[in-house]
């Protein structure tokens, strides 16, 4: 597969001195991606602003509560 990335002359300049950039350039990805850790959709919401308005309320209440608000 190719990829393409425009990089700042100065970092490209400095890129292609390296001797082998395919192989320097795939090892850089790889350890990237592999010392990402998958964030759980929990941590993502902890990270979210608090509404007060749902403070200390059941999210299935507040369900049952704006369902049953149209009947």
């Amino acid at each position: 597969m190719q990829f393409v990335i425009d990089l700042p002359d100065d970092l490209g300049q400095k890129l292609l001195q390296q001797a082998d950039v395919q192989q320097l350039v795939q090892k850089a990805i790889e350890k990237i991606l592999l010392e990402q850790k998958p964030q759980l959709l929990t941590d993502i919401a902890k990270d979210l602003p608090e509404i007060t308005c749902f403070k200390g309320r059941e999210p299935l209440e507040i369900h049952k509560a704006l369902r049953d608000e149209w009947n």
